[in-house]
């Protein structure tokens, strides 16, 4: 795919197929959820140009109720990725908008991007290199637990310090863990409105809207198994 990366700062590589910013400098990866990726992307297209909160609001989110707030949890994190404390890089328009003020250039695969980006290739490679060795290793060793974002694998692990301890059971509480350690967990106890956490920290639900998906359909397969098994 042609222009499937771009380059903040000479630093920030974005790949749009990944869904995934990478800090060149230090060579933490992440992966963003496809909302939060939308609205980088909207930023990335119009570099040093106001892009409005309505636009955002009505592309991304189509308008939904509790929008608002996931814009702006959105542009939270995103700042945190990029490092942005004093908000230099995405800046806020007061009740307009918002603006990304580092440089940004497109990026193709077959190309190095910078001269920063060469400088650390020696030790991405063999870093990938380890990486790989270690997944084969787990992968004939039974060690399977390992999950990446884009494809969740539930596993029963409690949370410490879960408020829902004495509820939640294998019908109404799933968790799942990513390729980075991040912890996730769903309960959806009876009518209660549905709670999802972050590595134990309570989360907003607009922001993770495909994963909390998957997890509520193995959820609701498993109650479903529960009560044909029980008539």
């Amino acid at each position: 795919m042609v222009d499937s990366k771009y380059l903040i700062d000479s630093r920030f590589l974005v790949d749009l197929q990944l869904h995934s910013v990478k800090d060149l400098l230090t060579g933490m990866e992440h992966h963003l959820e496809p909302r939060l990726m939308q609205v980088l992307l909207a930023l990335l297209k119009n570099p040093g140009m106001l892009v409005s909160r309505e636009h955002l609001i009505k592309e991304i989110w189509n308008d939904y109720a509790g929008a608002e707030e996931g814009l702006t949890q959105a542009i939270s994190s995103l700042r945190k990725l990029l490092g942005d404390d004093s908000k230099d890089i995405i800046k806020t328009i007061p009740k307009k908008g918002y603006m990304l003020m580092s440089p940004v250039t497109k990026q193709h695969a077959a190309v190095t991007t910078t001269v920063k980006q060469k400088r650390y290739v020696p030790y991405v490679a063999v870093t990938g290199l380890v990486i790989i060795v270690s997944l084969v290793w787990l992968k004939f060793n039974g060690m399977n637990s390992l999950v990446t974002t884009s494809q969740p694998k539930t596993t029963e692990v409690a949370f410490p310090g879960a408020k829902e301890t004495d509820e939640s059971n294998y019908l109404n509480t799933i968790t799942t863990t990513d390729s980075l350690g991040n912890h996730y967990r769903l309960v959806m106890i009876g009518d209660r409105r549905p709670k999802f956490y972050v590595n134990d920290t309570l989360a907003n639900m607009e922001l993770y809207t495909a994963l909390i998906d998957n997890l509520a359909k193995e959820l609701w397969r498993r109650q479903g198994e529960a009560e044909k098994s029980g008539k």
